[in-house]
């Protein structure tokens, strides 16, 4: 019985040092963003036959030796197989038959030992079965909401909360496969903020991180649900606007430096006014690859701010004609 007890406590504090070594690795993932590999998860094809290979081999032990104390021990490790395979199902599932079979084999193994002694034993075997799987099951609770937070981190711009330019570009990726594919039409929108310089260095860094807020709220306030706004880097921005034409951007671009100019005095205390210029660019001819289509909303953004900022500017893609909508 000591001895039983003695492997017992050892296989749980081997089980809770190795599961914080792995909570401890998956946490500095998250903090730094740099994938750490811990290991490679079991398919759930393999958890499985593992499971039914441990059931087989303890059972057949139990049917064949009089009552042992440590007869039921291996059953405690089958929901760590779960864990392995990252499986809520087969974490339960593996505990479940687990308590199944242990109390199975009490029952049909030979007579051996005091009746007494088994029982209480199988008792502490079933408890530790739903003990090592409530800890898997929290752990893979863990995992997933680490694992969730640094695919957000990767994805995400700290400061506006917006997606950042990898997720954007990605995005435009996607969209230009369909255009060659389908002759889908989209556009995209740069925008950058006019004498942001001047903001932080009169009004200082806070009203500065305000301004970028307040440009990506009224950017994400005009736009649909289907389209991907993202920070650029600094002070620049980009949307993605699947499905939509220049002239069409062109109406969403001018809405957002309207609104901007509405809402950057009333917003930020009436201390500055903030105004953007925008260069729109559409899919096409002239536009019909990631770099050109870039460099055409680019080419756009740049004529808006020589044109005297505050503007929108649009390229055509069939002519890479641009044109400048003043600001009212």
């Amino acid at each position: 019985m000591s001895v039983a007890l003695f492997v017992q406590i050892g296989l749980h504090t081997g089980r809770a040092l190795f599961f914080d070594f792995a909570n401890r690795r998956l946490r500095r993932e998250a903090a730094t963003g740099v994938a750490v590999r811990l290991f490679k998860p079991l398919t759930k094809n393999f958890a499985t036959v593992a499971t039914m290979v441990v059931v087989a081999l303890t059972l057949a032990f139990d049917l064949t030796q009089p009552l042992g104390v440590a007869g039921g021990m291996p059953y405690i490790a089958l929901p760590l197989l779960g864990l392995l395979a990252r499986s809520t199902k087969i974490v339960l599932a593996a505990a479940a038959c687990g308590t199944a079979f242990a109390l199975a084999g009490m029952a049909l193994s030979p007579q051996g030992l005091e009746y007494s002694i088994v029982v209480t034993n199988r008792a502490m075997t079933v408890a530790l079965i739903w003990i090592v799987a409530y800890t898997a099951l929290r752990h893979l609770k863990v995992g997933r909401e680490l694992r969730a937070k640094l695919r957000e981190q990767a994805l995400t711009d700290p400061l506006t909360g917006l997606y950042n330019r990898r997720h954007v570009f990605a995005g435009i990726d996607q969209q230009l496969k369909r255009y060659e594919r389908y002759a889908e039409i989209f556009s995209i929108i740069l925008i950058d903020a006019d004498h942001f310089k001047h903001v932080n260095d009169n009004y200082g860094h806070s009203t500065g991180d305000a301004t970028l807020r307040l440009i990506a709220k009224v950017c994400t306030a005009a736009v649909r649900k289907i389209d991907v706004v993202g920070r650029f880097g600094g002070e620049e921005f980009i949307i993605l606007l699947p499905h939509t034409r220049a002239d069409e951007a062109t109406v969403v671009a001018e809405r957002i430096r309207s609104d901007m100019g509405k809402l950057s005095r009333e917003m930020l205390d009436g201390a500055v006014l903030v105004t953007l210029s925008l260069g729109v660019a559409e899919v096409g001819p002239q536009a019909a690859d990631f770099n050109k289509l870039l460099a055409a909303a680019d080419k756009a953004l740049y004529m808006a701010k020589n044109s005297g900022r505050n503007r929108v500017a649009v390229i055509d893609s069939e002519t890479s004609k641009m044109a400048t909508a003043d600001a009212a």
